[in-house]
C-alpha cells in the first residue's frame, strides 16, 4: 500500500486529473469502492507501460514463433486441398511438391518473410497511448488487402491483443501470395 501512496504522490497535475476523471466515470458504473480499486490498478499499470523500443524485439519473436508457423500450416492445407481438386497430374505433382517444400523449409521462409515485413510492414507500425496501456498496430497485409494486427503493451510486456486471433479462415494465403507475385 505504501508503494501505491508513493506512486500517487508522484503524479503530475494532468495525471491526477486523469485519475480523478477515471474514478468518477467508474464510480458512476461500478460504485465507489470498486471504482477506487480499478482506478488505482489503472494508475499502477500506467506507470508500467512497456517502451516502444521494446516492441520490435517482441514483434520479431512473435512473428517468427507464432505467425509464420500458423501461416505456413495454412498454406500447406490450401496446397493439399487444391491438389485434390486438380485434374491434371502435372498440377497435382506441382502442388504436392510445393506443399512439401513449404513444410520442409520453414526457417528459410521465416527469414525471407521477416525481411519482407521489415521493408513493407514496419513503416505501417503505429503506437497509441491509452492511460493504462500502449497499443501497437501493424499491417501485415498489403495496401489493397490490409491485415491489421494489434498488440497491447501493459505491465512492462507486449502481447497479441486478446481481441485478435491468428485465424486464417476465410483468407486464402495461396491467393494472397499469387496476387503479390503479379
Amino acid at each position: 500500500m505504501d508503494r501505491v501512496v508513493t506512486m500517487l504522490r508522484g503524479l503530475d497535475d494532468i495525471q491526477k486529473l486523469q485519475l480523478m476523471g477515471a474514478v468518477l466515470m467508474l464510480w458512476s458504473v461500478f460504485g465507489l469502492r470498486n471504482s477506487l480499486l480499478l482506478a488505482v490498478a489503472a494508475t499502477v499499470l500506467a506507470q508500467r507501460k512497456p517502451p516502444e523500443l521494446a516492441f520490435l524485439p517482441f514483434f520479431e519473436r512473435w512473428f517468427k514463433e507464432s505467425f509464420c508457423p500458423a501461416m505456413s500450416a495454412r498454406l500447406a492445407q490450401e496446397l493439399a486441398a487444391r491438389s485434390k481438386r486438380r485434374s491434371s497430374i502435372i498440377d497435382v505433382l506441382k502442388d504436392t511438391a510445393t506443399s512439401w517444400v513449404v513444410q520442409n523449409s520453414m526457417s528459410i521462409q521465416t527469414t525471407l518473410l521477416w525481411d519482407a515485413v521489415q521493408t513493407r510492414s514496419l513503416p505501417t507500425l503505429r503506437f497509441h497511448d491509452l492511460y493504462f496501456m500502449r497499443t501497437a498496430t501493424i499491417n501485415l497485409g498489403t495496401a489493397e488487402q490490409p491485415m491489421l494486427v494489434s498488440f497491447w503493451g501493459a505491465n512492462d510486456a507486449w502481447f497479441l491483443s486478446p481481441l485478435m486471433s491468428l485465424n486464417f479462415d476465410g483468407v486464402s494465403v495461396l491467393d494472397a501470395l499469387e496476387s503479390a507475385r503479379q
